[in-house]
Formats: structure tokens, C-alpha cells, sequence
């Protein structure tokens, strides 16, 4: 890839979901008429939206042969309150899958009266109705994933209001961060909830299939995050929207009752379809997809790049990119087939869904570097403000009162930055400064006999306001 074509920029906002397939191209249409969010914003959250209804049911092949399931994951981020991400998301999330969990819901029932009607004899050689679902929900631990992948082995959305918590919480275990990103590409995942994540049971899954939408701020993904983690093989499997403006909301921009159900129709259309297979659908590329996907291969080498962090952080999105390229073209052809009235899906990619994938995939490195070079912007200049300062320090001052980390019970340095959410090694020295000026936090650093100094922090007990007793020793506040 040329230096001028790295720096290409994204798609005219006016017509990047006009560009992508008819039901993207009207949801958006209808999306827009509630809420108006850029259509740039649209393709990162409903295409795994999308793909959660095709699930483990239908894969196609990389373009070294492997199978290749279409799940996706999406960072979103936006400030709070002011970006209509989360609006976004939910609104989409209906507009595509409420169908699909309404009809999910009536068949548990019905099974589960079939089920009631059965002798004692019978229930005996016939499973228990379980009802399936589509989602993992917001505060779903890792443990709690696996087990409700193990009971819904279709796949699940999880979506994640509080995104960086769980980016944070995947980047400081190890253990759970290669776990989790093993569900991405795996074939099969096997895994012994032992200890505080469970009962000791094994669950071994065939074919795992998630999900994943994240939606963060810029100050608490960029306080979370490390540069190392764009590299370690994680992040990178996610692509990446930055909103950059304010959306200046409307209230009652549109006042027609929600009525979705010409587009929620087409994911019930996709279950059921796929559902009758006697086997997993297998969509492998056209010819003519293979010859255009092996020439923007070929054309997009990654091999020019202007900065250092581009040939490490950028070349590793990008090569995840030339994967997602065909997960795209799949999902929106199985949803235009069946939008557009068609009853039976073909047999291989087509051409023009290679091309909607294309675009989309250079779209989104497009987004990808925009995001990256505010990152570095941001890392060059000053890290925070003097506000985002405070109010880590505040959460500080919060944690060590709540749990009564005083004089007599002071907390190491260590302890202190997995606990409160976005202190780290970059901005602790500062934050702990303002902790306290601000809020009367004390700290003492002691040796240690195998000769390591540790500090510790603590809010003295009889602090009565913040600043008092300023500068005095851990010994003199405790006389």
C-alpha cells in the first residue's frame, strides 16, 4: 500500500451505508429518522449485530482454506453522554434481533408445555426444554460466557456499556485475556471453571461463536489501554470507531411508534433457514470474488508506512482486516438475499458482496488510523487535564474511605492501581500529587528485609477535611 493511499480518508459520511447493501442502506434510513448519528457510526455496531443471527450456523474460508465463522468485534467511542452510542446501540439491536428473541421466547414455551404433557416415562429419555439465547449481558463475567455459550452453542452478542472495565479487566489477566482471545478463531475451546469461577465442571465447546461490542470513552479506553496491548494480539482483533463530534440530539425527532418488523423478520428468516440444514452452511468465495480478493491482497501490502507506531499498532489491524474483508461480504449477502425477498441463499460469494466488503473493510481502516493518530496526538501532548487528574484521584480518595485503607491498614502501590479504574503506571505519580493536595491521602514507603521498598496509601481516619495536617509523616498523623 502506498504512503498516499494509507492516508486516504474515509467514505463521504453522506453515503458510506448507500455503498453497503440494501439493508443496511434502509436500516440506516430508519435508524437516522430517531436518532442522528453519523452513518459512519451505523456499520461498526450492526454488523455483529447482524451476525449474531447467523451464529455458528453458516461459515465460509479464510485465504488459507480454514474454516471461517463470522463473528465480529467492535470498540465504539464517544463521550459519554453526548455521542448517542449507546442510543445507537440499543435502537439497533432492536431493529434487528428483538424478532429473532421474541421467536426464541415462543418456542421455549411451546416446548416447554410439549415437555409438561409427557409420562414420567418419557421425560425420562427427552432433554429438558432450555431456553436459547442470543445475548450475554452487560456485567457477564468470563466464566459466565463460557457457561452460556456451552448452553447456547448457536453463539451470543455481548455488549458492554462499560467497555473499558472489560477491556481492563481482559488486559491485566493474562489468563482470561488468551482465553478470550482464543473464542475469536478456535475450532473448539475447552475449559475447567475451577476456583472463584466455578464448581470445578469442565466445558468443552465445539465451534465457540461471540459477539462483541464494547462502548467506551476516549479518557477512560486511552487510561485503560496500554500501546503494548495494540500489538499483544488482543486488541487488534477488534476494529475501532472514534465519534469524534457531539450529536445535537433532537427529542421527538421522529414521533411514530417503533414498528421494525420488515427488518426484524429477516434475522427470523436467517434462523429458521439456516436452521433446517442438515448441516452447517458452508459459503466459500466465487472465483471472481477469489481473483478480486487476491488482488486487493496483493495491492494492499501494509509495507509503507511514515511512522514506527504505524508498522506496529496500524499493520496489525490491518492484517486482521484482510480477514474481516470476507466476514463482511458473507453477512450482508445473507441479509440482502433474504431482505430482498429471496428464499434461498446461493452457494458461494458473490462478486458484488466482495466489493461491499471491500469497502467496508478499507472504511474501516480508515476509522482505525483516524483513532490511532488521535491516540498519538493525545500521547505526544499532555495525557490529561487537570480534571481527569482529579477525578481519578477522587475515586482513590473513594476506595481507600470505603474500604478502610487508614493509618493502620495502608494499601501498597501495587494494589492500588488494580483497583481503582483508570489509575496506571503513566498518570499515577500525578493523580496520587492531586490525591493529596486535593483529598488529604498519605502515603509512607517502608523497606522491606529482602530490601524491597514498597509505598504504601492510606486516608488518615481523622481527616476532617481535605488538605489538613498537609505534609505530616504517617508516625506524626498517628500520634
Amino acid at each position: 500500500m502506498s504512503k498516499n493511499e494509507l492516508k486516504k480518508e474515509s467514505i463521504d459520511d453522506n453515503d458510506i451505508t448507500d455503498e453497503v447493501g440494501s439493508f443496511i442502506k434502509d436500516v440506516s434510513v430508519e435508524l437516522r429518522s430517531y436518532i442522528g448519528v453519523p452513518k459512519s457510526m451505523i456499520l461498526p455496531i450492526i454488523l455483529p449485530i447482524m451476525s449474531t443471527a447467523i451464529g455458528t450456523k453458516a461459515t465460509t474460508f479464510s485465504g488459507s482454506m480454514e474454516k471461517l465463522r463470522v463473528n465480529l468485534w467492535t470498540i465504539v467511542i464517544g463521550s459519554s453522554g453526548t455521542s448517542g452510542k449507546s442510543t445507537t446501540l440499543q435502537i439497533l439491536k432492536s431493529i434487528v434481533l428483538d424478532g429473532l428473541e421474541e421467536k426464541l421466547k415462543d418456542d421455549y414455551r411451546i416446548a416447554k408445555v410439549a415437555y409438561s404433557l409427557l409420562k414420567s416415562e418419557e421425560k425420562e429419555n427427552a432433554d429438558e426444554p432450555r431456553m436459547q439465547h442470543i445475548y450475554s449481558g452487560q456485567g457477564s463475567t468470563f466464566a459466565g460466557m463460557i457457561k452460556n455459550l456451552s448452553f447456547n452453542q448457536h453463539g451470543l452478542l455481548s455488549t458492554f456499556d462499560e467497555g473499558s472495565e472489560f477491556l481492563n479487566k481482559m488486559l491485566n489477566d493474562k489468563q482470561h485475556k488468551a482465553s478470550f482471545t482464543s473464542l475469536y478463531a478456535q475450532s473448539s475451546y475447552g475449559k475447567d471453571l475451577v476456583g472463584k469461577e466455578g464448581t470445578g465442571e469442565q466445558i468443552w465447546l465445539d465451534n465457540p461463536f461471540i459477539s462483541l461490542i464494547l462502548v467506551s470513552n476516549p479518557h477512560w479506553f486511552n487510561s485503560d489501554v496500554k500501546n503494548s496491548d495494540f500489538v499483544s494480539g488482543f486488541l487488534n482483533r477488534f476494529s475501532i470507531y472514534h465519534m469524534k463530534d457531539t450529536i445535537h440530539m433532537e427529542p421527538f425527532k421522529n414521533r411514530e411508534k417503533h414498528d421494525f418488523s420488515k427488518f426484524q423478520n429477516v434475522a427470523v428468516k436467517i434462523w429458521e433457514y439456516l436452521s433446517n440444514l442438515e448441516k452447517c452452511l458452508e459459503m466459500p468465495l466465487s472465483d471472481e470474488s477469489i481473483a478480486r480478493y487476491q488482488k486487493w491482497y496483493k495491492d494492499n501490502n501494509f509495507d509503507a508506512f511514515d511512522e514506527e507506531w504505524e508498522s506496529e499498532e496500524y499493520a496489525a489491524f490491518l492484517v486482521r482486516q484482510k480477514t474481516a474483508v470476507i466476514k463482511y461480504a458473507m453477512i450482508i449477502q445473507i441479509f440482502d438475499t433474504f431482505y430482498e425477498g429471496g428464499e434461498k441463499l446461493g452457494e458461494e460469494i458473490e462478486l458484488k458482496y466482495m466489493n461491499i466488503g471491500i469497502t467496508i473493510a478499507e472504511e474501516t481502516m480508515s476509522q482505525i488510523k483516524s483513532f490511532l493518530e488521535y491516540r498519538q496526538a493525545t500521547k505526544d501532548s499532555l495525557k490529561y487535564r487537570e480534571d481527569d487528574y482529579l477525578e481519578i484521584a477522587r475515586k482513590v480518595k473513594n476506595y481507600l474511605k470505603k474500604y478502610n485503607f487508614d493509618e493502620n491498614n495502608p494499601l501498597p502501590s501495587s494494589k492500588l492501581t488494580r483497583q481503582v479504574r483508570g489509575l496506571n503506571k503513566t498518570n499515577f505519580q500525578k493523580v496520587l500529587e492531586f490525591a493529596s493536595s486535593e483529598y488529604g491521602i498519605r502515603s509512607e514507603s517502608i523497606e522491606h528485609k529482602d530490601n524491597r521498598v514498597v509505598t504504601y496509601y492510606f486516608f488518615p481516619s481523622y481527616v476532617d477535611s481535605w488538605g489538613s495536617n498537609e505534609g505530616n509523616t504517617r508516625e506524626e498523623l498517628m500520634l
